[in-house]
């Protein structure tokens, strides 16, 4: 009995050692598992890339000439410049952003867009594309259309009401004396015809010059000129060089009187003229 006693005894203090040793080794591992740092730090999301390329179609286009591109990721803004062929690559994060845009566009040249702007995908990367279209600059006339009232009647207040077709194109405008409205940047070989409305029935004759035709390189001028009443002295000496179509020219030819030598000149002819047919009539009889 006294052996089976201290059997007993001798198993129940292995047992309670062996609890005592499974909680300390638990909370070991508890202790390590919640204080102790990860060893890898979370990963980042993969990178993707943005680029943006160049190209340039249309007969007469220069290859070497590099257009100004704006490119805006996020909050960053970069500047760069391509050539026909050329690309620039960004690395981008999934998510951003971003826009591409050409500014200033050259003269002559039209621009479009392929993937302009948007947002980064998590699966691809972009390309957006820049294409230019070289069109040949025509080359560039201008339309002048002048108003001039004359004649003691003339009312140099009131506006004369015009119409001026240049190709398809239709236009209304008024003018008073001493204006000249401007028609700029028409095509050269553009056909084009100024018609002025009617006053006669108000006793205005009219005469024009340059009135229909075809615009070349400079500038054309189409001159009306409204008359009532008799010229003044002052309007028949008028030689400002302002478009005159009552002296059949867009521009007269001005200058000073006529010298005094050439006066005494053509005298000195019609004397001797006369003398010789008095002389010869004298002879007949």
């Amino acid at each position: 009995m006294v052996t089976f006693l201290a059997t007993l005894f001798v198993v129940l203090i292995i047992a309670l050692a062996g609890s005592y040793a499974w909680v300390s080794i638990s909370q070991t591992i508890t202790n390590e598992m919640v204080f102790d740092p990860p060893d890898d730090p979370p990963q980042q999301p993969d990178q993707r890339t943005l680029t943006v390329r160049k190209i340039i179609d249309g007969e007469h286009s220069d290859p070497n000439r590099r257009f100004p591109i704006t490119v805006r990721i996020d909050d960053e803004i970069y500047h760069i410049e391509l050539r026909d062929g050329e690309r620039e690559v960004f690395d981008v994060l999934p998510g951003s952003t971003y826009s591409v845009t050409e500014n200033p566009v050259p003269r002559g040249y039209t621009v479009r867009y392929a993937n302009r702007s948007g947002t980064i995908p998590l699966n691809h990367n972009i390309v957006a594309t820049v294409v230019n279209t070289y069109n040949e600059i025509p080359e560039m006339g201008s339309l002048a259309i002048s108003k001039r009232v004359e004649g003691s009647g003339g009312d140099r207040n009131k506006r004369f009401n015009f119409n001026v077709t240049i190709g398809a194109i239709r236009y209304r405008i008024t003018l008073a004396h001493g204006e000249q409205y401007v028609i700029t940047d028409i095509p050269v070989g553009t056909w084009y015809r100024v018609t002025e409305q009617n006053y006669s029935s108000e006793g205005y004759t009219t005469t024009s010059t340059g009135t229909s035709g075809n615009i070349v390189n400079g500038r054309q001028t189409a001159a009306f000129i409204n008359t009532r009443g008799a010229l003044t002295n002052e309007e028949m000496e008028d030689d400002s060089g302002w478009p005159n179509p009552r002296m059949g020219w867009v521009n007269p030819i001005t200058g000073g009187d006529t010298p005094v030598w050439i006066w005494l000149i053509v005298i000195a002819l019609a004397l001797i003229g006369l003398r010789i047919a008095i002389f010869y009539g004298k002879k007949r009889k």
